[in-house]
C-alpha cells in the first residue's frame, strides 16, 4: 500500500504497482452548489492492469474526518462517459 499527498487537488493511490499514473484528474462542476453532486474523473494507467479504482472523499462538516468510498467506473455508467477508455468516473452525491 502506498499513497501520495491527500490534500485538496492531490492524487492518492493505494495498493498495486508503483507505476500507476493518474495524469488527468478533474471534477465537475468546478464549484458545485450545495445541492449538486460532483463527478470526479481520472485517467488511470497501470501496465499491470487496473482491477478497480476507488475514490475516497470527506465532507468537512463539524470537523468530521470520516472518509466515504465511491467505486469509480470505466463502463459507460455512473458518470462515466465512454466505456473501456481508461478514464474512470465516480459520483460524490450532493450532501443532505
Amino acid at each position: 500500500m502506498w499513497s501520495g499527498d491527500s490534500g485538496p487537488g492531490s492524487t492518492c493511490v493505494g495498493a498495486g504497482s508503483m507505476t500507476v499514473t493518474l495524469p488527468d484528474v478533474t471534477h465537475a462542476p468546478v464549484v458545485p452548489a450545495t445541492d449538486e453532486p460532483v463527478v470526479v474523473t481520472a485517467r488511470v494507467h497501470d501496465p499491470d492492469g487496473v482491477a478497480s479504482v476507488v475514490l475516497k472523499y470527506r465532507v468537512d462538516v463539524n470537523n468530521s474526518f470520516t472518509y466515504t468510498s465511491v467505486t469509480m467506473r470505466d463502463n459507460g455508467t455512473a458518470g462515466d462517459a465512454v466505456a473501456a477508455d481508461g478514464v474512470y468516473s465516480g459520483i460524490i452525491p450532493a450532501p443532505g
